[in-house]
């Protein structure tokens, strides 16, 4: 924590490191949808374990928009423990209760639609979106704390 030049440094050897991996996650995450009905067969003892057309639908959906977190995701946790280690932990605090509050509020808009009437949300998908979205702000803050 005394030698912030050195910390900087591994915050972004990190970043790229974090960011690279990324991609084969994304590549995954994009082909979960035919993944699963393979691992489901390999579960011992279940016989019955299937994903009908409609499961794969719905994990190609989820898997495909949560996509669009990963990168602030490993921004986020990055700085977070950049911050830590310099001692700054109100950021983090009031960025975590900010990321729940927002989430439950985004989920509940994108997901069933809110308080807006005649609009019924995005459903299932909405979930990953409201995710994404919670993630990029507390990113984009993370970030804006981390230059100024």
């Amino acid at each position: 924590a005394k030698n912030l030049s050195l910390i900087r440094a591994w915050l972004r050897i990190g970043l790229v490191a974090g960011v690279t991996l990324c991609v084969p996650i994304a590549l995954i995450w994009w082909t979960a949808d035919s993944m699963v009905p393979a691992l489901l067969h390999m579960v011992p003892g279940s016989t019955e374990a299937t994903c009908d057309d409609t499961c794969s639908a719905l994990v190609a959906a989820y898997s495909r928009w949560s996509i669009l977190r990963l990168v602030p995701l490993v921004c986020q946790e990055l700085l977070a423990a950049y911050f830590q280690s310099q001692k700054h932990m109100a950021p983090i605090l009031v960025l975590a209760v900010f990321a729940l509050l927002s989430n439950v509020l985004l989920n509940w808009i994108l997901v069933f639609g809110g308080p807006f009437s005649g609009w019924q949300g995005l459903g299932f998908v909405g979930s990953p979106i409201a995710t994404a979205i919670v993630r990029m702000l507390n990113s984009a803050v993370m970030i804006a704390f981390y230059f100024f």
